[in-house]
């Protein structure tokens, strides 16, 4: 299911203040339940691509959330967690699609958690990739150079952003084009998400209900999170280490394919 074969749509923005966006998003007909695929920081809705191949006809819906990829907005434009979400959640009534099992990556796990304490009823299970839905001790290293994530410091912290996300495994082609997307992210929305990441590993919220499929990179240590600390935050899990780094779908799209099979079949 190669991305050309997607009807490309968007939405309207507008941020707390009025300053407007816009939200452009690709849509795959196929089975259901429809998939809701949503990267994390500095990343688009290309990062998908290997894995969407590996699904065969399964219907999906996948995001450039605002300032990323595709979706422009105005400069000094606001962004957060519950604004993603809602964002989210427009996308899902414009499409007045309901029941989506959610596919998160890194920061776009939070936005799901977020979304569904929101609308409970717009997803049916959640897909974390190396991500958190429940609160964590805060890394020492993120304490101490979130201050510094100001624009002198901005290239310099970016790349080793970059080296710690693509980590000794993946593949050089693959390494540039994450660090291409990083560059092309909103400089703006990049700081603002990068800064409140202290807040969204420290964030809580009540028990997770639907079920949740969690798969964890074995060699990105900051997302690294033991079972028992998945099945304090979710009722139903189901818990899965892949060897890799953080960019699984990069990296390992069969074995992330073939989890997500065996998932929504069990569903």
């Amino acid at each position: 299911m190669p991305l050309h074969e997607a009807t490309t749509r968007e939405i309207a923005l507008a941020d707390p203040d009025g300053r407007p966006g816009r939200m452009v998003y690709d849509v795959y007909d196929g089975q259901s339940p429809m998939l809701l695929l949503v990267h994390g920081l500095g990343g688009d809705a290309t990062v998908w691509e290997h894995l969407l191949a590996s699904l065969d006809d399964r219907g999906a819906i996948v995001v450039d959330l605002p300032g990323h990829g595709r979706s422009k907005i105005a400069p000094g434009y606001r962004v957060s967690i519950a604004q993603f979400a809602e964002v989210l959640q427009q996308v899902a009534a414009a499409e007045r699609a309901s029941g989506l099992v959610y596919i998160g990556h890194s920061l776009g796990v939070p936005i799901g958690r977020e979304l569904i304490q929101r609308h409970p009823n717009t997803l049916s299970a959640l897909v974390a990739i190396d991500g958190p839905v429940g609160a964590l001790p805060v890394d020492l290293g993120l304490r101490l150079t979130n201050p510094l994530w100001r624009l002198p410091f901005f290239h310099f912290l970016l790349g080793k952003f970059v080296d710690a996300v693509c980590g000794k495994h993946l593949h050089e082609d693959e390494r540039n084009r994450v660090a291409a997307l990083a560059e092309q992210t909103d400089r703006n929305v990049f700081l603002q998400l990068v800064r409140t990441l202290p807040a969204v590993r420290s964030a809580t919220g009540p028990r997770l209900t639907l079920p949740t499929l969690a798969l964890v990179a074995n060699n990105f240590q900051y997302a690294n999170i033991p079972i028992s600390v998945w099945q304090s935050w979710v009722d139903q899990v189901t818990v899965k280490n892949v060897p890799g780094g953080h960019y699984l779908m990069l990296e390992q799209p069969a074995l992330l394919s073939s989890a997500i099979k065996e998932f929504l079949a069990d569903c």
